[in-house]
């Protein structure tokens, strides 16, 4: 009577068990890269968009500073923002400075940043070329194409 018992009993077999691991294996290898792409894709965009945002920060912590001081210039390095109140992001994925400056003739503010998230770095500054902001937005840097590959930048504003 046990016997019976022992062959009525459904269940999966160990091989098809294996055949069901052996699919979910070639469907995660197919889709990975596709996914990995997505995810460099985000971090690149994250940060375009930091870049863009702690350049705006910076503007604000360079009008305050200058305000009745003639101030043309000032380099703010991240901590030095979070520290003086202007940012209040978590620091610790980025590394970077910002450095703002005016052009007593003729006005014209240039922001030029220094910022990776260690993968990717966006510096605009290409030898002693400035890049400039984009025509449609004065207050966006044109960093799209200034990202590259690379954890490290260069913190120093005279660089």
């Amino acid at each position: 009577m046990n016997k019976l018992n022992l062959k009525n009993k459904k269940g999966f077999t160990l091989v098809e068990l294996l055949a069901v691991i052996v699919v979910l294996a070639i469907i995660i290898l197919i889709a990975m890269p596709s996914v990995m792409s997505a995810m460099d894709k985000a971090r690149r965009n994250a940060l375009i968009t930091e870049a863009n945002e702690i350049t705006k920060i910076a503007a604000t912590a360079f009008a305050d500073d200058s305000m009745g001081t003639g101030l043309t210039s000032k380099c703010y390095s991240l901590q030095a923002l979070k520290d003086g109140g202007y940012l209040d992001k978590n620091l610790k994925d980025y590394s970077g400075s910002v450095s703002i400056s005016i052009d007593s003739n003729t006005g014209a503010v240039t922001r030029k940043i220094w910022l990776s998230n260690g993968i990717y770095k966006i510096v605009t500054k290409v030898g002693n070329q400035d890049i400039p902001s984009d025509g449609a937005n004065p207050d966006a840097l044109s960093v799209e194409a200034n990202i590259y590959s690379g954890s490290s930048t260069s913190n120093n504003c005279g660089n």
